[in-house]
């Protein structure tokens, strides 16, 4: 996306969570402000994905992996 001078950009935004309700709630939330470029549910998922999307934000909670695992991979 292009910003122009009065207009800015979106924040990305990938969600990371293994609780199905709390994804899809998030998700909607931040979708006014943000672009919610991904909402993903497991941390193999999220080790793949995140590189290639190149999001602004990581929100990660899962029982698999910590956020902390995630972002030292």
């Amino acid at each position: 996306m292009n910003a122009t001078k009065n207009q800015k950009s979106a924040i990305r935004f990938v969600v990371v969570d293994d609780n199905p309700e709390v994804l899809e709630t998030v998700g909607y939330l931040l979708t006014p402000d943000c672009d919610v470029q991904g909402k993903l549910s497991t941390g193999e998922a999220a080790l793949k994905e995140i590189p290639r999307l190149e999001p602004d934000i990581i929100d990660i909670s899962l029982g698999d992996m910590s956020g902390f695992d995630v972002g030292a991979s």
